[in-house]
């Protein structure tokens, strides 16, 4: 029985493998962007924390603390400020990786197609060459004097 050999069968692996190459690599960005994420949310969070207790040391007259307060504030607005530019260089990266995924999916997907089809016309042949020599051996069978012909 004959198999069926694809020719660029080298080509599908080697695209396969750089299509899980991208797979990773947006993986990877997406964990960044979770965590430039939580850190921002951590941020507001210590942000209204520290609000709450602003109000309390404005009710209690120490002005000290108030400043000391409101300079925490400014500093973890700077900090979210800063985390959120990183945060739109994270996702101009995921785009970018997301668009490089879907492009080599693509390539992938033509060289599977293109191998489905020669899949497809290598079984077709076969079946016509398998009738051939059905019919063949039927005429042969069908003949006594073929049969005993030298």
């Amino acid at each position: 029985m004959a198999r069926f050999r694809f020719r660029l069968q080298p080509v599908l692996e080697h695209r396969r493998t750089l299509e899980r190459e991208r797979q990773r690599n947006v993986a990877a960005i997406e964990l960044e962007r979770l965590d430039a994420e939580n850190t921002i949310r951590a941020i507001q969070a210590e942000v209204e924390r520290e609000n709450r207790e602003l109000r309390a040391t404005l009710s209690s007259g120490d002005f000290r603390m108030t400043r000391a307060h409101a300079a925490r504030i400014a500093q973890l607005h700077a900090d979210a400020r800063r985390r959120v530019l990183h945060l739109s260089g994270v996702l101009a990266r995921l785009d970018a990786a997301r668009a490089e995924l879907l492009g080599a999916t693509r390539r992938r997907k033509a060289v599977e197609l293109l191998r489905d089809r020669r899949l497809e016309e290598w079984r077709l042949a076969e079946s016509r060459r398998e009738a051939a020599a059905v019919d063949e051996i039927s005429v042969i069978r069908g003949n006594p004097a073929a049969e005993a012909a030298p």
